[in-house]
């Protein structure tokens, strides 16, 4: 018996894969894919409902407390796993009642506690997750890109380059300087 929405999605999820397996032999592909684009479209609302409506009868989760903030992320990474939804701190965030603003401004202010921490800790699990995914073709490269350069983890392709005046080449003289030491040589040659 299946005991709430998460469980049964998976359910529904697996059952969905292997029918696809069956039914979709007659299919062409842009059918196919069309179909599977459309559920995974579908199971990441059907996550994000299933979100508020847990969230609508709660409080928030209290940032200050370290158990229960690691109890939301692992809840959070297994309701990801259950959906087939790439984790997120954007999605934590509204898992746990927050935007994603007021989980980076709780980093930030709160760096030294365990909670602060764990969301760190978080994040770059979740950067290594995009990270694999893009590498088995899970995630096209756009979004991967896109998603790594965006989960608060330093990475871009952005070089920064500071101009600094060194020494020139060729030493810079006046008109009357390079005369004098013509003259000095012998004159310019004829």
């Amino acid at each position: 018996m299946v005991e709430n929405e998460t469980e049964a999605a998976l359910e529904v999820a697996q059952t969905e894969n292997k029918l696809y397996k069956i039914r979709d032999k007659a299919k062409s592909y842009p059918e196919i894919s069309a179909q599977q684009k459309h559920d995974i479209i579908a199971a990441a609302v059907a996550q994000q409902r299933e979100n508020l409506m847990r969230n609508a009868n709660r409080q928030r989760v209290d940032l200050t407390s370290a158990p229960a903030v690691k109890a939301e992320i692992n809840s959070y990474l297994q309701s990801c796993e259950a959906y087939g939804q790439v984790p997120t701190l954007l999605g934590l965030a509204a898992y746990m009642g927050y935007s994603r603003r007021n989980l980076y401004s709780y980093m930030a202010n709160h760096a030294e506690t365990e909670s602060a921490q764990a969301l760190d800790s978080f994040r770059s699990a979740s950067a290594s997750i995009i990270a694999a995914a893009s590498m088995n073709r899970t995630l096209d490269n756009a979004t991967s890109i896109f998603l790594l350069k965006n989960c608060g983890q330093g990475l871009n392709d952005k070089q920064e380059v500071e101009i600094t005046r060194g020494l020139d080449p060729v030493p810079r003289r006046s008109a009357e300087e390079i005369m004098r030491a013509y003259e000095a040589v012998g004159g310019l040659p004829d």
